[in-house]
């Protein structure tokens, strides 16, 4: 399980990065870095159900001025890295699982919108150290204050993501040895109610044409994402 969790954290901790340090090619999105560790963690399938679940709560909430969201990148990453986790090395059901698991780990959405701020802050330092710099000689080599930048940031994120994982993996593989058939019946089940009152959400919460075009977007996302999930578990 330690390479599980150290493979997740790593490759997790360079998907935050896409948030606002670097790349910006959207592959911090739930839908994409989801079913990214999910594979790595030996089940694509949790890592695409997650990703669905967490695309559709962020559709409507947009990193927009001085606004930071709950950060869906480190809570759908550790959500997938332990519902694969548990699936694999538990053998349990992936649905009920990854529900389990999405309660659990919601709150390291929390977490990590104050792991941006504090992150925001602690770049001020690289920031002001470039500057300096660029005053000093136009040429200046910024090599430097960038790797600076980015080591913090995706040490940020690795840090966050070992014991989110770790310890999730404990809980939710000990939930759901406690749980009977017909609960985990009723568990599947809640898997798709979760996405219904996130696509309720993003609707009554939209107000601009804009919005509205990112809903449709997403929401396109996210039956292809359902067909291909059901094509993964009829085996095709």
């Amino acid at each position: 399980m330690i390479y599980e969790v150290i493979v997740a954290s790593g490759v997790g901790g360079l998907l935050w990065l896409d948030r606002f340090q670097a790349f910006q090619v959207m592959i911090s999105r739930p839908l994409v870095a989801a079913p990214l560790i999910g594979w790595l963690v030996g089940d694509v399938r949790a890592g695409l159900a997650t990703g669905i679940l967490y695309e559709l709560f962020w559709l409507g909430r947009p990193p927009v001025g001085g606004y930071i969201p709950p950060d869906s990148t480190l809570a759908a990453v550790a959500t997938a890295a332990v519902s694969g986790i548990v699936a694999v090395q538990w053998g349990a059901a992936i649905m009920p699982t990854v529900v389990v698991s999405f309660l659990a780990l919601f709150p390291v959405a929390h977490l990590g919108r104050r792991l941006d701020t504090r992150l925001r802050v602690a770049l001020g330092k690289s920031a002001a150290l470039a500057e300096a710099m660029l005053k000093q000689s136009p040429d200046a080599n910024l090599a430097q204050p960038m790797f600076r930048a980015f080591a913090q940031g995706f040490l940020f994120g690795f840090a966050a993501l070992v014991p989110a994982i770790v310890i999730g993996t404990y809980v939710v593989g000990g939930v759901m040895g406690m749980l009977t058939p017909k609960v985990l019946r009723a568990l599947e089940f809640a898997y798709y109610v979760i996405p219904v009152m996130a696509a309720a959400d993003v609707m009554v919460h939209s107000q601009e044409r804009e919005e509205s075009i990112l809903f449709l977007i997403g929401f396109v996302a996210f039956l292809c994402a359902g067909m291909l999930l059901g094509l993964f578990n009829f085996g095709l």
